[in-house]
């Protein structure tokens, strides 16, 4: 996965949920094992679709939806 060291004050990461710590382990099923990985995963991603975010936060797998901005 990938760690998320900080979140942007009024970003779609912050509006999504995404918070500083969590552990990013998928986006849309696609497993994310490295930064490489996830910039692949989210410069093919089209501007205004949404993304289904696993991640791993405080012992626990969660979900969280990342729209993206037109």
């Amino acid at each position: 996965g990938v760690l998320v060291s900080e979140v942007i004050s009024g970003s779609i990461s912050e509006a999504s949920g995404i918070k500083a710590g969590d552990i990013i382990t998928k986006i849309n099923s696609k497993e994310i094992g490295n930064v490489q990985e996830f910039e692949e995963v989210l410069d093919a991603l089209k501007t205004g679709s949404s993304a289904k975010v696993s991640l791993f936060r405080d012992e626990k797998f969660e979900e969280v939806n990342l729209i993206l901005k037109r």
